[in-house]
C-alpha cells in the first residue's frame, strides 16, 4: 500500500484562464521536481518525458503500474521520494 492520492486540481503547470496558451511551454515551470511517469505506450512515454523535462522536471519513466509501484517504494527507501507520480487509468 502506498500513501498516494490523485491530484484533482490538475498539474502545477495547468493553464488557467489568465495564462496564455504558450505559457505551458515555458521552461522552468517544474524546475527540479522529481517525477515518475508510468505509461505503457512507448511513443506517449517519449513525448511526455520530453515535454516534462523541457518544463524542468527530473523525469523517470516506467512502462507499467507494477514497475511504478516498485520504483516508488525504492525511491522512498532511498530517501528520495518522487514529488509527483503520473499514471494513466487504463
Amino acid at each position: 500500500h502506498l500513501p498516494l492520492r490523485p491530484c484533482l486540481d490538475g498539474p502545477p503547470t495547468a493553464a488557467g484562464p489568465d495564462r496564455a496558451a504558450d505559457d505551458d511551454e515555458r521552461p522552468g515551470d517544474l524546475a527540479g521536481l522529481r517525477l515518475l511517469l508510468a505509461e505503457d505506450n512507448e511513443a506517449n512515454r517519449r513525448v511526455c518525458t520530453f515535454r516534462l523535462e523541457r518544463a524542468g522536471a527530473l523525469v523517470e519513466a516506467v512502462p507499467n503500474g507494477q514497475d511504478a509501484l516498485r520504483r516508488v517504494k525504492r525511491a522512498e527507501a532511498e530517501g528520495r521520494p518522487f514529488g509527483i507520480v503520473l499514471m494513466d487509468m487504463q
